[in-house]
């Protein structure tokens, strides 16, 4: 069994994989190794004491922690831990970068695993996080994307610079249940930051879809801002999936297994 961990700039995600990919969980990030350790091991899909064979490994966080994380797994673990980078073509995807090695490798897998998990030709992959990140895809062929800041860092831009509406923000952080116009200023600031992203992607799958020769493209969103977006989108072909990154990684992951088989029947 293989270990896969998907390491933000707030959040860790990990899952498992044998035969089929196994969801994990969710543990803020950075925190204390054996945190994180002690979280992923209650989460074992087996419940044993299956060694794990190989540990892989995305991040787009801080290096600092990573580094002590990685100690402790090796320790842990005795597996050894696989870090994977952007590639110019992985899993049949390739990349559209003209400098591969400049796209996030967290956007990287989440195309790849969009593409393993979605059959749809035309792909807008959306992650709504701390950024707000969109890549096309157009079959195998990555298009290019955007970043802008995420809901939150908006909010955080607003209450960094303006005393009211940070302590208006810190008395109630909540999402309100229903979006709209907000009647107090913690609920304008996080309506208008949601309308914000939703008006972003609505406007840039208009101008994307009116270029394709059938019309026809497919919003895949994830992120942990990803259902509260979804009911202000007036998007018909729109599905939301978790955990793109580790589904990208588990697609590396049986990739690189199957390609290691191939070289020892080879050998």
């Amino acid at each position: 069994m293989d270990l896969l961990l998907d390491l933000g700039n707030s959040a860790l995600k990990w899952g498992w994989l044998d035969d089929t990919f196994h969801p994990g969980g969710k543990i803020a990030w950075p925190t204390l190794p054996e945190h994180v350790l002690d979280a992923i091991d209650a989460t074992r899909p087996d419940a044993s004491d299956t060694p794990i064979e190989t540990i892989w490994l995305a991040n787009v966080g801080p290096r600092p922690p990573l580094y002590a994380l990685i100690t402790a797994l090796k320790s842990r673990y005795q597996a050894p831990v696989e870090q994977v980078w952007s590639e110019p073509e992985c899993c049949g995807v390739r990349n559209g970068y003209q400098d591969f090695s400049q796209l996030g490798v967290d956007r990287w897998l989440a195309l790849i695993g969009a593409r393993k998990l979605r059959r749809t030709p035309n792909l807008l992959v959306v992650d709504a996080g701390t950024a707000l990140t969109v890549d096309l895809l157009i079959k195998n062929d990555h298009q290019g994307g955007l970043i802008t800041p995420g809901v939150e860092l908006m909010q955080r831009c607003l209450t960094q610079n303006t005393a009211n509406l940070a302590r208006a923000l810190a008395n109630s952080p909540e999402t309100p249940a229903e979006m709209g116009l907000g009647r107090t200023t913690r609920d304008a600031i996080v309506a208008g930051t949601h309308y914000m992203t939703a008006a972003c992607l609505q406007t840039l799958y208009a101008d994307l879809r009116a270029t394709l020769p059938d019309g026809k493209l497919e919003l895949i969103l994830s992120g942990g801002q990803a259902q509260v977006l979804k009911p202000l989108l007036a998007i018909d072909r729109l599905v939301i999936a978790d955990q793109l990154v580790l589904h990208g990684l588990a697609a590396v992951a049986r990739q690189a297994k199957k390609q290691q088989m191939e070289n020892a029947d080879a050998s």
